[in-house]
């Protein structure tokens, strides 16, 4: 805690802090006054409009519903690797497709429409 000078707010004109810099902007000034932010981010992802969260979800569920169905009927898919972690089933999903020659919709596709096991 600070004990020394006291009586110097006390002495201010102010009557509050006094404080040089100014904190925010007027409703005049540009919001953005040193031009696009997003100069340097690159190009937008297309992910054909589809939500990702939701895609990779429903895929997720099917995907885990017929994987040994599925990995049963393509023998050049046995040696891979098939577990994944959270984060890592869209690059599953890639090496898949890569592997199976096709495209990632292709393969998301063939997955979602695979018969589940009963």
């Amino acid at each position: 805690m600070i004990t020394e000078n006291k009586s110097q707010d006390k002495k201010s004109v102010l009557k509050g802090l006094n404080n040089e810099v100014q904190q925010n902007r007027g409703l005049d000034l540009e919001t953005n006054p040193k031009g696009d932010s997003n100069g340097g981010a690159g190009k937008p992802v297309d992910n054909g409009g589809v939500a990702t969260s939701k895609f990779d979800e429903h895929l997720e569920k099917q995907w885990m519903a017929v994987r040994d169905n599925y990995l049963a009927n393509f023998p050049e898919l046995n040696d891979m690797d098939t577990k994944y972690d959270n984060k890592g089933f869209g690059t599953l999903m890639q090496k898949l497709a890569k592997r199976r020659q096709q495209t990632s919709e292709q393969l998301r596709e063939e997955i979602m429409n695979w018969p589940s096991a009963q």
